[in-house]
């Protein structure tokens, strides 16, 4: 229950960085972007959120 409640938390805050303006073309030093991370890690409520606000950037 516990480690439910902290991804929860930690998802929460991703997306409030992502959706406040977060970088997302930064890279890892094994050229990984936030995006390529959230995939990897099945993090789907942050990929959802990534690939939202780069839609939302594409219109800007």
């Amino acid at each position: 229950m516990k480690v439910h409640i902290e991804r929860g938390i930690r998802t929460h805050a991703a997306k409030v960085f992502i959706q406040g303006g977060a970088q997302l073309q930064l890279k890892t030093y094994e050229n990984d972007t936030p995006l390529d991370l959230a995939e990897r890690y099945h993090y789907v409520q942050i990929t959802e959120t990534i690939l939202k606000q780069q839609q939302i950037a594409q219109f800007d």
